[in-house]
């Protein structure tokens, strides 16, 4: 499988930082840079923050009603979690809203059912870990980890619009490293469920993938942060148009006049 690299023109390359680089890098902020270098220093080094979106706020409320179901509380309980973080964000956007019923009618109830007989060996789980020859640490919050039919299961809950690409899902290698990394396990099932879908996907990853995944992906992205090179990219896949610091950015601010 053809890795995605990021392109860094030589012009944006300046010298070399003075300034200390962080120790670590979520998994999560590794998307960032890749989507757009520059996002990335607004958020993570500027520390800057846009206004949260109906979409992504709903995926938030899902997410914390999913928690109180991994903690073994009745679907009626995850259903009042639901409501009452959705309420808490005072949003009235039609296309949430009906995504809210929909997500208390069909989304809970189903995962509810379908992690039945699966028994759970961790939940948000923390890890952090050496990144080979750099001094980084990749760090990534694993929503769930499982065993079914004597199998471990490294499982990523989404519940947005796109469908996710299962056999392309960097954020589940990454995930699948580190857990192999910190455990003497090292043959995993990956999996994304997606909540809307109301399906689970499942693949596998070698230990060979995950280490070029770490050596042609995130080495350079850590290289390049180092270095302090941080272009804008507006032909990312979502555009300027969505991104909720383009008030920041000099030319994702000219993509919204």
């Amino acid at each position: 499988m053809r890795l995605s690299l990021v392109d860094l023109p030589a012009h944006d390359i300046p010298a070399p930082s003075a300034n200390q680089s962080p120790a670590s890098i979520r998994v999560t902020a590794v998307q960032t840079y890749l989507a757009c270098p520059r996002r990335y220093r607004l958020q993570y080094i500027d520390g800057l923050h846009g206004q949260t979106s109906p979409a992504a706020a709903l995926g938030t409320c899902v997410h914390r009603a999913v928690e109180v179901l991994h903690a073994g509380a009745p679907l009626d309980d995850a259903v009042a979690t639901l409501r009452a973080q959705w309420a808490s964000h005072r949003i009235d956007d039609p296309v949430a809203l009906e995504d809210l019923l929909a997500a208390e009618r069909e989304w809970l109830p189903w995962y509810d059912q379908w992690r039945q007989g699966q028994r759970d060996i961790a939940v948000e789980e923390g890890f952090s870990v050496p990144l080979p020859g750099l001094d980084w640490h990749l760090v990534g919050h694993i929503d769930r980890i499982y065993l079914q039919d004597g199998r471990i299961v490294i499982s990523d809950i989404k519940s947005g619009r796109t469908r996710p690409d299962v056999r392309r899902d960097l954020q589940l290698s990454l995930y699948s490293w580190l857990f192999r990394q910190s455990s003497d396990q090292q043959d995993d099932y990956q999996e994304v469920v997606h909540l809307r879908t109301r399906k689970a996907v499942r693949t596998a990853r070698t230990d060979d993938y995950l280490e070029r995944v770490i050596e042609q992906v995130v080495a350079p992205v850590v290289e390049a942060i180092d270095a302090g090179i941080f272009p804008a990219n507006p032909d990312s896949r979502y555009g300027c148009g969505y991104c909720d610091l383009s008030q920041y950015c000099t030319i994702g601010g000219e993509s919204n006049e």
